[in-house]
This record gives C-alpha cells, structure tokens and sequence, in this order.
C-alpha cells in the first residue's frame, strides 16, 4: 500500500462511521471487507490486515452499546470469512476491484440523482 499510513483503530469513530452505517442497513453485507474493517481498498500489508482484525475482534467481542452489541456479535461470527478473503493476496485484490468498481457504480448513481434535480 505505498506510504499511505494507517492509524491506530479508534473506536469512537469506527463505531460513527462504519457499525452506525451496517445498523441502517436491511441486512449485513460482508461484500466491502476493506470497509467494515475500516481500511483503505489499496492495503496490501497481510500484517497490518490481521493486527487489525484482531483489534476489530478483541472491540467487537467488548462492545456492549445497546445500538450496537448485536450487529458487532454478528460481525466476529463472521471473522474467518473476513480473514479468507482479506489475509490471501490474490482473493483481497479480487474483491478489491469488485470493491472499486461497485463504490465507482455508486457515485455514478449519486451523482446522477443530483444531477437530476439541478436539473429540475
């Protein structure tokens, strides 16, 4: 991942950003692991990959928010498949392209609509 660098895990703000947008969701979807473990779609460090999920799974198994206890319950059930496809190079850049292609399909489609209304 070049010389991007990448903080300590700060749950105050994993718990804003990234469990407050799984909770909104109708259902958990694992299919942008990069987000739900808080990293950038260009890490490449397998190390830094699993510190990282430890930290995530030592603070979910911790997390005892009434908003939040049982999605990130849900979250470390879910571990060993976060761990396949993040911790093996060739299935982490796979699903990093799914990833950029399908944040790209949504900021096409967000753009769109507000186009759309300027456009009104």
């Amino acid at each position: 991942m070049g010389g991007t660098e990448i903080g300590a895990f700060d749950a105050t703000s994993y718990r804003q950003r990234v469990l407050a947008t799984l909770r909104s969701a109708a259902s958990l979807d694992l299919s942008d692991p990069f987000f739900i473990v808080d990293l950038p779609v260009d890490v490449d460090d397998t190390d830094l990959i699993r510190a990282r999920i430890v930290a995530l799974v030592g603070f979910w198994n911790k997390e005892r928010s009434p908003n939040y206890k049982t999605l990130t319950a849900e979250l470390a059930g879910h571990r060993a498949d976060l761990e396949a496809v993040l911790l093996d190079p060739d299935r982490r850049a796979e699903r990093a392209a799914a990833v950029r292609a399908a944040r790209t399909a949504a900021d096409a489609d967000r753009f769109g609509a507000l186009d759309s209304l300027a456009g009104k």
